[in-house]
């Protein structure tokens, strides 16, 4: 069986869950298919990795991100990508440091609306992205991150505790 036949309509799926925020459920629920479908096949069958289907649409987000604030439904998808991707050390070593290097941007990008979010869920996307590009972090990105979590506009809530703690 072709994993490819497989994995398109699904593909599909979370390609049109990402584009509507009321689709967060969908888009969980069809994440989670592709996952398991992965992880259940022979290691031999699998030549796709979560990496490869998720960084078109982190990329779409960081473009997104670039000139908008996060949503909050944003936000709770960029908290799920990103644990997978922490959990599965897709960072370390077969992947190369041009992927911290697209975190970092996604940092740089997020840092600036830290200040003024509505949503507790950035602080954990924040704490994700600082942890996936730590390696590659700029002394001005670094900067810029103490002065968000400082701002006195900043959310103070347990996310951000846990973050500055």
């Amino acid at each position: 069986m072709d994993l490819y036949l497989l994995l398109n309509p699904l593909l599909f799926w979370l390609d049109f869950s990402v584009e509507r925020e009321e689709r967060l459920n969908l888009l969980k629920h069809v994440y989670q298919t592709i996952k398991d479908v992965l992880e259940n096949l022979p290691p031999k069958k699998v030549d796709i990795d979560i990496l490869q289907i998720i960084v078109p649409i982190l990329e779409r987000t960081s473009d997104y991100l670039r000139q908008n604030s996060p949503t909050q439904s944003m936000l709770k998808f960029l908290d799920i990508v990103l644990q997978d991707i922490i959990d599965g050390k897709y960072c370390q070593g077969s992947y190369p440091t041009n992927l911290q290097y697209f975190f970092l941007d996604q940092l740089t990008s997020i840092v600036g609306y830290i200040s003024y979010s509505l949503y507790e869920e950035i602080f954990p996307v924040f704490d994700k992205l600082l942890q996936l590009c730590g390696d590659v972090m700029t002394e001005d990105t670094l900067r810029r991150c103490i002065i968000a979590l400082v701002d006195k506009y900043t959310m103070k809530c347990k996310g951000h505790k846990h973050t500055v703690s």
